[in-house]
């Protein structure tokens, strides 16, 4: 038993030489938050529907994660096809800061008896901040981290595809399609962060209580 775990750790530290980390937010209730994800869920049920989340993991934690998230979505048949929606995100950990806001757009298309198809996209802008201060100490230095703290805004992009049936829903969508790259000058010198597009699977099915 000790051999095999001896052996598993060796592993696991050969195998974490590069690795890469997600840029999006993390949430339990990620169930809940389709449309910031995928634009093509905006609007696809009647009405207006508004959702908000907030994730405050290790509280009184210095640099713990800290995430709120609030999606607002209007079906807008009534005037023209399709669904708006207005999504904001803020995501805080460590010494990095970033808030999205997006404005949605899904034009459904009925799949005979089986559902709907909402193709959809997004368009708004991406805010990263950063403010490496080590508290405490206050004299070592990560070679990793921006000597100064900088924040930069630019352009967003999204984009995805979702149907809804009768008891089932499924998507596929990608997040900062533009891979924008946020950059800031400081007394450091030029400071930049940049977005990596992001790729989403979803897929939930609603049982009858038996």
């Amino acid at each position: 038993m000790l051999l095999r775990i001896n052996i598993l750790s060796l592993v696991i530290c050969l195998a974490s030489g590069v690795l890469f980390g997600q840029q999006d937010k993390l949430l339990t209730h990620f169930m809940y938050d389709r449309m910031s994800i995928n634009p093509g869920e905006t609007g696809l049920d009647e009405g207006i529907c508004a959702t908000s989340i907030y994730r405050n993991q290790w509280d009184k934690v210095n640099g713990a994660p800290n995430s709120a998230v609030l999606n607002v979505a209007a079906n807008m048949n009534r005037f023209f096809p399709g669904g708006l929606g207005l999504s904001f995100y803020h995501d805080a950990i460590g010494f990095s800061r970033q808030n999205n806001l997006l404005l949605n757009y899904s034009y459904p298309i009925q799949i005979g008896n089986a559902g709907r198809l909402g193709l959809g996209f997004g368009v708004g802008m991406m805010n990263y901040g950063m403010n490496p201060l080590w508290v405490p100490p206050q004299t070592l230095i990560d070679p990793t981290l921006p000597v100064a703290g900088f924040g930069a805004t630019s352009l967003d992009l999204n984009f995805g595809a979702y149907f809804k049936g009768k008891n089932y829903y499924a998507g596929v969508s990608s997040t900062h399609l533009s891979e924008s790259l946020l950059q800031s000058s400081t007394i450091a010198g030029t400071q930049s962060y940049q977005s990596a597009r992001h790729y989403y699977l979803m897929g939930g099915y609603k049982m009858n209580n038996i």
